[in-house]
Formats: structure tokens, C-alpha cells, sequence
């Protein structure tokens, strides 16, 4: 499966659950992305500047979130590998579940 045809689909209506895609390039060997820049910071930041930990309700909505995610992407064929805190922007994603 190209990186196109999962580009294109992640573009639907469930777009708005990640940050904005704008294309991809290559350099020899190298594959690029080209992705929307977002201040917030990303999961690992926001648990260590509340001192390593957070309240249990908030890691279940986390939880909820990632896993709306990777339902939405799964639907189109699309798999994300590379799953960690530094990719999860907490308060980003605010589609819920359908």
C-alpha cells in the first residue's frame, strides 16, 4: 500500500483527529513528511512537566483517544508503527468515537 493512497484517506472527514498531513518527499534513500507544526508538545513533555505522572482519568481519556486513532487509521488500511509519547499531542485529537 503507497504512502499516497494512505495520505488521501487520512484527508477524510476523520482528518481533524490528527495533525494536518501537507506531502512527502524524497532524497535518495530518505523519505520526508511534511506535517502541520503544533506548539502543545507532545505526551512525554506534558507527563514530565507534571512531575512524571497524571491523573488516572486524564490516561483514560489518552487511552481512548489513541485508540479512536488507530481505529480511524486501521479502517483505511493504514498502520501506524511507531506508536509513543513523543507522537501523542494530548488535547489535539477531538473527534470522538463513531
Amino acid at each position: 500500500m503507497s504512502l499516497r493512497y494512505q495520505a488521501d484517506h487520512l484527508k477524510s472527514k476523520d482528518a481533524a483527529c490528527f495533525v494536518e498531513f501537507y506531502g512527502w518527499f524524497t532524497d535518495g534513500p530518505e523519505m520526508f513528511l511534511a506535517m502541520e507544526f503544533v506548539q502543545l508538545g507532545d505526551l512525554e513533555k506534558n507527563v514530565i512537566a507534571n512531575s512524571g505522572k497524571i491523573p488516572e482519568s486524564e490516561a483514560r481519556d489518552i487511552a481512548g483517544q489513541i485508540l479512536t486513532g488507530l481505529e480511524i487509521m486501521h479502517a483505511v488500511k493504514f498502520a501506524h508503527r511507531d506508536l509513543k509519547p513523543q507522537v501523542y499531542i494530548p488535547g489535539y485529537m477531538l473527534c470522538q468515537k463513531h
